[in-house]
């Protein structure tokens, strides 16, 4: 019962997640293309690349995660699968936690960390933002 309950919530916030990155997807090219404009459009390869990186961080820890559930699961020790849930949930915050500062503070400095054109400055901040906050950590 217990199994079948995780299974359902499982399928759904995964479906929740992949309608919600269609939807990003669909509406934020043409967005970036509108406030940066095509030549400016360059500076989307340098977000997706700090984008990148977090998914690589993120999706190593989710597969750990998920494995040791599974086996819990697997063996039937519930209380074990739980704590592992639980402790994936502080590492992700945690990882949210320690992550955020520098990524934030990348965004306030996105011209003295890249170079970018003064009238670009604003729209690319914007951009780094959004392109960081558009990926949840939970998602993969």
């Amino acid at each position: 019962m217990q199994q079948d309950k995780q299974i359902k919530i499982n399928f759904y916030s995964n479906i929740i997640a992949l309608a919600a990155n269609v939807i990003m997807g669909i509406y934020y090219t043409p967005y970036l293309v509108h406030q940066l404009g095509i030549v400016a459009y360059g500076v989307v390869p340098l977000a997706l690349i700090i984008n990148q990186y977090i998914s690589v961080v993120t999706g190593s820890l989710t597969s750990a995660f998920t494995r040791f559930y599974s086996v819990s699961i697997q063996k039937k020790e519930y209380k074990e699968a739980s704590e592992n849930i639980s402790t994936s949930f502080v590492a992700i915050l945690l990882l949210i936690a320690l992550l955020s500062p520098f990524l934030f503070y990348v965004v306030y400095h996105i011209d003295t960390v890249f170079n970018i054109p003064i009238h670009l400055v604003k729209s690319a901040k914007y951009l780094f933002l959004f392109t960081n906050v558009s990926h949840p950590p939970l998602t993969h």
